[in-house]
């Protein structure tokens, strides 16, 4: 009687048991000279001569092992190896929502997820790969893209969704008076705002009428030189201030009179 051994075997894993998501691992058998692999006892192909098992699909817990054969017909399992699958998570929030800013607004973004971040506008590189997790600009074109990338850890990466930025024009604010030249003493000049949706008032640098839907502002007791000046804001919370109008307020006559040849 002839008893043939069982065979020897043994089951490796690269790069490692604990790897990324979306890593590829290879598992290498001996010990046979055919092999068949089981991912949770379910087997993956038919026997072979090949002796690796490769996948970069497996799940979280997966468990392997392979039946391996020898020439004389005789088979044994290696021992099994469970998988660990690390996953990055990389989350992205501005500090507006929705991302809408008016031009040469600053928003910021903070990232989460990682212990380094690299951020991205229209996938360009815009902050490198570092411990800061925050990204602000106001430079941003209506349209752009935000992404961060993350490393974690355990040295797994992820992209965000991506934040799309809309940015609004600056609004067209100007001024007009009536009368719009040159007035005597104490001649009110009314003021309005054009370009806007609400408006307000400077008098000298000094805000005089607060933000409202009203377009205009009298100035009641007109100075010479007098600055006059309205700051607008649109539909889209966008302001802008107009050009100054100086005031010019013509000095009043200086009279006299006589009469001839006398009074009585």
């Amino acid at each position: 009687v002839v008893v043939h051994p069982d065979p020897v075997t043994s089951l490796s894993v690269s790069p490692a048991a604990t790897v990324c998501l979306g890593t590829t691992v290879t598992f290498t058998a001996t010990g046979g000279s055919e092999y068949l692999f089981y991912v949770n006892n379910a087997p993956q192909g038919v026997w072979s001569t090949t002796n690796t098992f490769v996948s970069s699909t497996l799940a979280n817990g997966s468990v392997v092992h392979a039946m391996v054969r020898t020439a004389a017909g005789c088979e044994a399992a290696t021992s099994p190896i469970t998988i660990t699958i690390n996953q990055a998570t990389a989350t992205l929030v501005a500090d507006l929502t929705p991302a809408n800013v008016c031009f040469n607004e600053f928003i910021n973004f903070t990232a989460g997820g990682g212990t380094q971040y690299e951020f991205l506008v229209n996938g360009t590189i815009v902050q490198p790969l570092s411990a800061d997790n925050t990204f602000g600009s106001n430079s941003l074109t209506t349209g752009a893209q935000v992404t961060v990338r993350v490393i974690d850890a355990n040295g797994c990466e992820d992209v965000s969704d991506p934040i799309t930025v809309t940015v609004f024009p600056t609004p067209s604010v100007t001024i007009s008076a009536n009368p719009a030249a040159g007035v005597c003493s104490g001649t009110p000049i009314t003021f309005t705002g054009h370009g806007a949706v609400r408006y307000a008032f400077k008098l000298n640098g000094v805000e005089v009428q607060p933000f409202s839907n009203s377009a205009t502002y009298v100035l009641t007791t007109p100075h010479n030189n007098d600055v006059v000046a309205v700051v607008g804001e649109d539909a889209n919370g966008c302001q802008a201030e107009s050009i100054d109008f100086k005031v010019v307020v013509h000095p009043d006559p200086v009279t006299s009179l006589s009469v001839s040849p006398a009074a009585t």
